[in-house]
């Protein structure tokens, strides 16, 4: 019987993504919007939701990103967490998602991340459905979890990576913390998250010569 694999399909509005506060930070004048969000703290955004501006949807399969729970892990801001769902979908609910607990979600990841899973939390996942699957052309059957939820699903995909023996590195540009080994696609030794941060550092190290 093949592995686990974790099925969900994201409805992403075409038309994008909000912040809609209750209780809005100070902004000081002449302050970009971009500066106000990354200098809040996130009790800030305690009643903050991020949500759709009402287009058409577009569909985004999980099975493309199998290592999006790493991209998720890495965020830290209300900005940050605003392009995840404007890529891939809303986490908690179509009718809006609250800020600050995402934004906790997001570091409890990472925490769990960190320490190789030692410190993965207790994590109940409501109306979860599972079922087999068989595969004709390779002639196997595989059990498919379906959790209601985006952010269910990056749960589950973090500890199937735990599994299967991925490990996460920092990368030297951005110090985002990316996998490797396991299925990651990336070899152990990897120093960097992607070609074009390798390349980007590489040439500001010759630049300082």
């Amino acid at each position: 019987m093949a592995a686990t694999r974790v099925d969900f399909t994201s409805h992403v509005d075409k038309k994008g993504y909000e912040i809609v506060s209750a209780k809005r930070p100070p902004r000081q004048p002449g302050l970009s919007e971009a500066a106000w969000i990354m200098n809040s703290q996130i009790s800030d955004w305690a009643e903050a939701r991020i949500v759709g501006r009402g287009g058409p949807r577009r569909l985004v399969p999980l099975s493309n990103y199998p290592m999006l729970f790493s991209k998720f892990a890495n965020v830290k801001t209300p900005e940050e967490l605003l392009r995840f769902v404007t890529e891939y979908g809303p986490l908690t609910s179509t009718k809006g998602d609250e800020i600050g607990p995402l934004l906790d979600q997001a570091k409890s990841m990472m925490a769990c991340v960190k320490s190789r899973g030692r410190n993965f939390p207790s994590w109940s996942m409501a109306n979860l459905k599972a079922w087999l699957s068989r595969d004709k052309a390779k002639g196997t059957i595989s059990v498919k979890v379906g959790p209601v939820r985006l952010l269910d699903a990056l749960w589950l995909q973090l500890g199937q990576a735990l599994s299967d023996g991925t490990e996460w590195r920092q990368c030297k540009h951005c110090r985002d913390w990316f996998p490797v080994g396991g299925k990651s696609g990336r070899r152990l030794v990897a120093r960097f998250c992607s070609d074009e941060h390798r390349i980007e550092f590489n040439s500001l190290q010759r630049s300082k010569r």
